[in-house]
């Protein structure tokens, strides 16, 4: 009997022992260069200005902060040591982007930090195999877009932190996760109300109980048709879309008459919820507005932006006017000669870029840009549609001419018809249709407010009038 109690107090007593050298391993093996801090297997690298994820760190790591570093990116492999890794905080760095499997497909991870970075792409594999993951912010980052599947492998998803990024749109089905109850896409560029995307339409009802997004602060300005089905749904969720453009029309009019009936409706939401236009309506509650005022007009191009038939220099950039009005808000579609079109949508075009105000800017000109620009003001009350004809005139060479030359030119141009003050050494570029027609001399002079242009091409003297001081109007023999 004896002997048995003191085998069991030795068993207990190298139990211990191993325990205890378990926890001194893991303490002695804390980083020290870098100095980094530890607790137990909690281990804190912040702020030590690391350029690189240090190779040192104890692969029993359960809680790793690199946050407030200098990193800007890492090997995809360095993470596949830690298989015991539940909470990484890679905030505060300068990542630029993220590979695919990342994170090593680690599953042990929970909580995942990647705020306050440069990201300005993901890959559509980066989260692969984080199925643990419950909590990922992504906030304070620069992407545009995320790829189809980013989230797909992250099953236990909880929190999702996207706000402050510069996303316009998201991909449809992009959060699949049954377990999301939190989504903050605040702060970005989002025009549209992500109902399929950011709403589990086809959830239970414990999903949708205490559902909380966040869109405030976007470009949204409309409610997709279908979702009036579904606001009834969601009379549990917390939806809040603060400063937001709504744009106050007759597309509004059946989320109203759902407030009048008694019905759940976006009036629900947020008093504070108010519309962005018309101009009219500017800054007015939706939830006290009268529906009278919800109105559409079809889209009308202003005066000033009618059929032009537009000139431009070959080698300068131009700018042809489409600014419209309508409720809703007009979207502007420029259709180019050669049949592609030019939306709000189009990005890395940089010979045709379309402005707020839907004027399309066309640079550097060149004889394969003439032809007819359509632009189509749509709404979906009405459509109407201008067309600006665009020439490019070719440029010739000039040449400085004494004052002589310019007397004896000048002396037959019929189209002067008033006195001019001669100026010495004066250059002028003109343009004619045909490059390869030869020109001798060219001499320019102003008649008051208009250029008035001598020269002799291929030994006829010519006059060309009746000018603005940067663009030629008419070519005329004399």
């Amino acid at each position: 009997m004896a002997m048995v109690k003191e085998f069991n107090m030795r068993y207990v007593f190298l139990l211990v022992s191993c325990l205890l050298l378990q926890h001194l391993a893991t303490v002695t093996s804390c980083p020290t260069s870098p100095a980094c801090s530890c607790d137990g297997t909690d281990v804190n690298c912040n702020s030590l200005q690391l350029n690189v994820i240090p190779t040192n760190i104890p692969t029993d790591t359960t809680a790793l902060s690199l946050s407030q570093n200098q990193i800007a990116a890492f090997f995809v492999d360095i993470f596949c040591s830690f298989d015991s890794l539940q909470t990484l905080d890679l905030s505060y760095n300068h990542l630029l982007t993220l590979e695919e499997a990342a994170f090593c497909r680690l599953s042990t991870i929970v909580t995942l930090d990647l705020s306050h970075n440069n990201l300005h792409d993901i890959h559509e594999s980066t989260f692969d195999g984080l199925s643990s993951v419950q909590t990922l912010r992504l906030s304070y980052n620069n992407l545009r877009n995320l790829p189809n599947g980013s989230f797909s492998d992250l099953a236990g998803l909880k929190t999702i932190d996207l706000s402050h990024n510069s996303l316009t749109e998201l991909p449809e089905n992009i959060f699949l996760s049954n377990d999301l109850n939190n989504l903050d896409l605040s702060y970005n560029y989002l025009t549209s109300f992500p109902l399929s995307q950011a709403l589990p339409l086809d959830k239970s009802f414990a999903s949708v109980f205490n559902y909380q997004l966040k869109i405030d602060s976007n470009r949204i300005t409309t409610f997709p048709s279908s979702a009036s089905a579904h606001f009834e749904y969601y009379v549990w969720a917390t939806v809040t879309m603060a400063d937001n453009a709504i744009s106050c029309d007759c597309e509004l009019l059946p989320f109203a008459n759902m407030h009048k009936a008694g019905i759940y409706s976006p009036f629900d939401w947020p008093v504070y919820l108010a519309c962005g236009s018309p101009d009219w309506l500017q800054g007015q509650q939706i939830y006290y507005l009268d529906t009278a005022k919800l109105t559409c007009i079809a889209p009308n191009i202003t005066r000033t932006a009618q059929d032009q038939d537009v000139n431009v220099v070959q080698g300068n950039s131009t700018i042809l006017s489409c600014e419209a009005t309508g409720l809703p808000n007009p979207t502007i579609v420029w259709t180019l000669p050669n049949g592609d079109t030019v939306d709000s949508s189009t990005e890395g075009n940089t010979k045709f870029t379309l402005s707020e105000s839907g004027a399309l800017y066309i640079a550097n000109t060149e004889p394969g840009d003439e032809g007819s620009y359509k632009c189509e003001a749509e709404n979906t009350y009405g459509s109407v549609a201008i067309y600006h004809n665009v020439t490019v005139m070719k440029r010739l060479m000039s040449e400085t001419v004494d004052t002589s030359t310019q007397n004896t030119l000048l002396s037959s141009t019929q189209a002067m018809t008033s006195p001019v003050n001669e100026s010495e050494n004066s250059i002028w570029n003109s343009f004619i249709p045909d490059e390869a027609v030869p020109i001798t001399v060219i001499v320019s002079t102003m008649v008051g407010s208009v250029l008035v242009i001598g020269a002799s091409i291929a030994g006829v003297n010519v006059c060309i009038a009746k000018c603005t001081a940067a663009k030629a109007t008419q070519v005329v023999p004399i």
